[in-house]
């Protein structure tokens, strides 16, 4: 019985230290880089709404490429910025995301993607290819 009692307690020991383990493992893994992205789409196309916070407008690029949208940014904090002694930064000099968007298949117009960035929000519009209207054609019989 004392044998049983040892165990469960080398048992809960070691799993106490494990978990302090997993937390310490966690705080160092790199965190996820990419921006939380709303897309809607209406008669005209796609809207995408990209959150960039902390990124300036030239630091922020959109491309359109074998079908594929791209929104990447990087950025980085300057060590000469800081006044006095760091007693404690937790956050990154150099910050950089990379997210795409499959766009083939979607029938939009590549080539008049237009972009905003306005209070850390990125807005692409993606306009959908206008199709031209049909003609009624009378087919003659033979």
């Amino acid at each position: 019985m004392f044998e049983i009692a040892r165990r469960r307690r080398n048992a809960d020991l070691m799993g106490a230290l494990l978990d302090e383990w997993r937390l310490f493992d966690a705080a160092l893994a790199p965190q996820a880089t990419w921006p939380t992205t709303d897309v809607v789409e209406d008669d005209a196309g796609y809207k995408l709404s990209v959150e960039v916070p902390g990124f300036k407008k030239d630091e922020v690029e959109v491309s359109v490429e074998n079908g594929v949208l791209t929104v990447s940014g990087k950025n980085s904090t300057d060590e000469a910025d800081a006044k006095g002694t760091w007693l404690r930064r937790e956050r990154r000099t150099t910050r950089e995301f990379c997210r795409s968007f499959d766009l083939s298949g979607a029938g939009v117009d590549a080539a008049a993607v237009t972009a905003k960035h306005e209070n850390g929000i990125l807005t692409v519009t993606v306009p959908k290819k206008s199709l031209p209207e049909a003609k009624a054609t009378k087919v003659p019989i033979r």
